[in-house]
């Protein structure tokens, strides 16, 4: 077993793109290309072509969803022990949820997030293995703001600023003014 990242911070750096086609995709196609690092976060204001699981699309217009990927190297741990990073991720995000609303957020294990009986959002993770070796993970998590998610809306903002660090509601009337994308 190899030492664990000197990185071991997550969200370091922190990209923000305005638009593409997954940041699963871009975060895994960083990764092929040898690009990205341990704790690498790549934010989309809009998301046109969004992964799933069993090949299902995340849509996303802009300014209407929490989109967000993470690049993790774990090539410090055994390849068996892969659901453990799943739980860890699903367990955050709904830990990051209660925080920010007034309704308990559940986890529908192993990826599912949701509020009341509506899915709230999901997490994505992807894994390259080589050989006998996990060598990196990509994190994916998408969190709603449309109607399956409306008890939570009026507390999105906050959300958006723990889950990336920044205020998203300039940012997000820059890059949408019309009402069909406000934050608001």
């Amino acid at each position: 077993m190899q030492a664990a990242p000197t990185n071991n911070i997550i969200g370091k750096p922190f990209v923000q793109l305005t638009s593409v086609d997954s940041t699963n995709n871009y975060a895994m196609g960083r990764v092929q290309k040898g690009l990205a690092t341990h704790g690498e976060a790549y934010f989309a204001w809009e998301q046109t072509k969004g992964k799933g699981q069993r090949e299902k699309q995340w849509l996303s217009t802009r300014g209407e969803n929490i989109i967000l990927s993470i690049v993790l190297d774990t090539s410090a741990f055994f390849l068996h022990k892969q659901f453990f990073l799943s739980m860890a991720a699903a367990l955050s995000a709904r830990d990051l949820f209660n925080k920010y609303t007034t309704n308990k957020a559940l986890i529908k294990w192993p990826n599912d997030i949701y509020f009341g009986d509506r899915k709230a959002g999901g997490i994505l993770l992807e894994n390259i293995i080589q050989g006998d070796a996990w060598r990196f993970a990509v994190v994916s998590r998408q969190r709603s703001r449309t109607a399956s998610a409306r008890p939570a809306a009026a507390n999105a903002e906050p959300l958006l600023r723990a889950a990336v660090g920044v205020d998203p509601v300039p940012r997000a009337r820059d890059r949408c003014p019309s009402a069909r994308c406000s934050t608001r």
